[in-house]
């Protein structure tokens, strides 16, 4: 028998039906497609480019995700200083969400492709890179959301009594917006905390996320970090994030950069120089054997 208020629950899901008997099964199996369902969505796989993925996507991906990791990082150093502000905390709010879907396509991307049997083995050198940078990526953002929800919980704005830290750092790009966001905090107190609050809760979701995901991603990758030589050609790096189509003429571009002007007049001082040596020579030979002739005349 069915309790009435877990009979309300499932008579108002929107993926059950109710039958009449009890029929738990067909409300189980409702519940996991809704799940199944919800789960894809949040996942955001149907946004992903169709086709399978390339070397080019991936190197443009994981390019993409280190820039906008550093941006994070960069901006959650304000946090707790005078220059923090309401404002700062928005944008870094929608600079993580940001950054977390990147992550999450780049792994959808990435991943498959490094676990392909089809890449060539030229091609696997490059994919194990991208691997831990991105690992790299991961294990960064992780520590920077843990940094950024432990100085928002110590340093809340919304508290007259919260002293904030002088850091040296003045005139920051969002110091002229903590006036407007000062004004209009008294008023928004409550909300503030609620907002906190559920921020903290976001973020504590995103780091077990991000912690489950390293874990999962080498266990399925066998690339062990300290056999890795950096490779100091940057660019082998532009080469990557170019196009196919402009790679034909990038080549023929750096075939004539080995013949620049200055290169040019090298060879031609060079050339100059040798002449003009062979010519002061015939001349000395020249003067010497008339010299020598008049003598033997005499």
């Amino acid at each position: 028998m069915v309790p009435s208020d877990h009979t309300e629950t499932i008579e108002h899901h929107p993926h059950t039906t109710t039958f009449s008997g009890g029929n738990h099964n067909s409300h189980s199996t409702g519940g996991h497609a809704g799940s199944t369902t919800g789960q894809r969505h949040q996942d955001g796989s149907e946004n992903d480019p169709k086709g399978p993925a390339t070397k080019q996507e991936c190197t443009k991906l994981v390019n993409s995700l280190s820039k906008e990791v550093a941006v994070y990082c960069f901006m959650s150093m304000g946090l707790g200083a005078v220059c923090d502000s309401y404002a700062l905390r928005d944008e870094l709010k929608c600079l993580g969400v940001k950054v977390f879907d990147l992550v999450q396509l780049c792994k959808r991307r990435l991943m498959p492709l490094l676990l392909s049997k089809r890449s060539k083995e030229e091609e696997r050198e490059d994919l194990e890179r991208l691997y831990r940078i991105f690992v790299a990526c991961l294990e960064m953002l992780q520590a920077e959301f843990v940094r950024s929800m432990m100085l928002q919980s110590v340093f809340p704005l919304w508290d007259s009594n919260t002293a904030l830290i002088q850091t040296g750092v003045s005139e920051c790009y969002v110091h002229k917006k903590c006036a407007s966001a000062t004004d209009s905090h008294e008023h928004a107190i409550p909300d503030r905390k609620m907002a906190d609050q559920e921020e903290f809760t976001t973020l504590e979701r995103k780091v077990a996320t991000l912690q489950e995901m390293c874990y999962a991603t080498s266990q399925m990758m066998d690339v062990n970090p300290w056999d890795y030589k950096p490779d100091t050609d940057h660019t082998k790096i532009d080469l990557e994030t170019s196009d196919p189509e402009q790679d034909v003429p990038s080549r023929s571009e750096s075939h004539v950069n080995t013949r620049s002007p200055r290169h040019r007049k090298c060879i031609w001082i060079t050339v100059l120089v040798f002449g003009t040596v062979i010519v002061i020579a015939g001349v000395l030979g020249l003067a010497l054997a008339l010299t020598k002739n008049e003598a033997t005349q005499n």
